[in-house]
């Protein structure tokens, strides 16, 4: 994984890291979908996020964001 200072990109040359829901009243959702929605301002690594969809997108409802779930 390559970063430069004040670049906004990260480039990676391996996989997409796979990231599980984990207790679904547990956090990772939330971390998931502001990670996702952030990442046009902040660099992070490409990634999947592996959960249930209808409690995915009821999260970004809450926080006032899109999901982009398929």
């Amino acid at each position: 994984v390559t970063q430069s200072l004040g670049d906004t990109r990260l480039q990676s040359t391996a996989a997409p890291l796979a990231l599980t829901m984990g207790d679904p009243a547990g956090i990772g959702a939330e971390i998931a979908i502001r990670t996702w929605a952030g990442r046009a301002s902040r660099p992070s690594a490409p990634f999947v996020f592996y959960g249930d969809p209808a409690l995915l997108e009821a999260r970004a409802r809450l926080l006032g964001l899109k999901a982009g779930v398929e």
